[in-house]
């Protein structure tokens, strides 16, 4: 009897033990899952992001300016002395500059060989090549720029920009449409994919000659991917204010969704700090807008 008494006593205790580690395992598992859902979209995949947004921003920033210039081959000589117009938007002294115009066709190659240091202390290498179609019938241009073993801060950026732009008129500001499809690698070799669409009105500064007083104001949508990462997809849902007398965007925000949850992306209050702010659920974490420390 004591035998048996005992082997019950032991069946009882494993059983116990046995649905209490079932019980444990599946706390565990059922934590482990709220913390993936929590951190679906990690702040390093966004710090990332923005990193590229604002590398994209700088060079708009330099290349905006230069087809609005282009209005007819009437109005100016397109291949006569024209770097002095081009280094008033912000194109640094270090760049050499080429414009060739054929036909209603203007390419202008920024070669910024081995390392060219802007204004705003970004280092550039490589070229941009940026072609420009002007005398259209709707008084817009069509602008396409691509990247020739091009590094931004020590970031290689390869794909396409491709632009529709248009004048100002007596009702409207200038404004471009513009659809992205780029990949920027790091010098860890990991990458991003990055595509948009986008709008870009130039709501201040566009009737005189000073940049630094230029101001856009940017809506639509993008999404981004890293490396071996699922696919995020952003909506900005408060118009982004560019200002060029700062190196980064200083307010609107920004929706961003995984297919778990959904995250905003705020910029601020308008302050030239390089910062934003990232809130996931009920966390809100602040993300410098700046190059990745090596």
């Amino acid at each position: 009897m004591k035998n048996k008494y005992y082997s019950k006593s032991i069946l009882g205790i494993s059983t116990l033990t046995f649905l209490f580690l079932i019980t444990t395992l599946s706390c565990d598992s059922d934590s482990q899952d709220l913390e993936t859902n929590v951190i679906d979209i990690s702040i390093a995949e966004v710090s990332d992001f923005t990193e590229i947004e604002n590398a994209e921003e700088s060079i708009d920033e330099m290349t905006e300016g230069l087809s609005f210039l282009m209005k007819s081959e009437n109005e100016k000589d397109l291949t006569k002395d024209m770097a002095k117009d081009f280094r008033n938007r912000r194109i640094p002294d270090c760049a050499d500059i080429t414009v060739a115009t054929a036909s209603n066709i203007t390419t202008i190659t920024l070669d910024f060989g081995d390392e060219c240091i802007t204004e705003k202390e970004n280092v550039l290498s490589g070229k941009i090549i940026m072609t420009i179609k002007h005398k259209l019938q709707n008084g817009s241009l069509i602008t396409t720029r691509t990247y020739e073993n091009f590094f931004f801060n020590d970031k290689k950026m390869e794909g396409t920009v491709s632009k529709q732009r248009f004048m100002r008129t007596e009702v409207m500001n200038p404004y471009s449409l513009e659809s992205k499809n780029i990949q920027v690698t790091w010098n860890d070799d990991s990458y991003m994919t990055f595509t948009a669409e986008k709008k870009r009105e130039w709501i201040e500064g566009n009737k005189n000659m000073i940049w630094s007083d230029n101001v856009f104001l940017i809506t639509g949508e993008s999404s981004f991917q890293k490396r071996g990462g699922k696919s995020r997809s952003v909506l900005i849902t408060k118009p982004l204010r560019r200002e060029m007398s700062c190196k980064f965007i200083v307010s609107g925000t920004k929706k961003i969704s995984s297919d778990k949850r959904d995250a905003v992306l705020d910029y601020g209050d308008g302050e030239c700090d390089g910062l934003a702010y990232l809130t996931v659920g009920d966390k809100t974490n602040e993300i410098h807008i700046r190059k990745r420390k090596k």
